[in-house]
């Protein structure tokens, strides 16, 4: 659905692709508007970046890997020093 991060669990049986999610970000706590790629990084942290527009938008978010449900991230990003004008990826080093 809009607006949520879906995990699956990997890898899929062959002929087993119509499987639910194993997890699922969503709700009005977690920030979430339009959220574009995700990223993990060596700490298991989820990062994506909202594309939306409106509130919450222009923004790079941090859940923890094992996050589900409708829980606030653990890093929201924006302001106008970040730069960030509708960002369709990120990545982290």
């Amino acid at each position: 659905s809009n607006n949520s991060i879906l995990v699956f669990k990997g890898p899929l049986a062959k002929g087993h692709n119509n499987v639910p999610p194993s997890q699922t970000i969503s709700g009005g706590s977690t920030l979430l508007n339009s959220p574009m790629e995700l990223w993990l990084d060596g700490h298991n942290t989820l990062f994506t970046a909202n594309n939306g527009t409106g509130a919450n938008a222009n923004a790079i978010l941090t859940f923890p890997s094992s996050t589900t449900g409708n829980v606030f991230p653990l890093q929201f990003i924006n302001g106008p020093a970040t730069q960030l004008a509708q960002p369709f990826g990120v990545t982290a080093y």
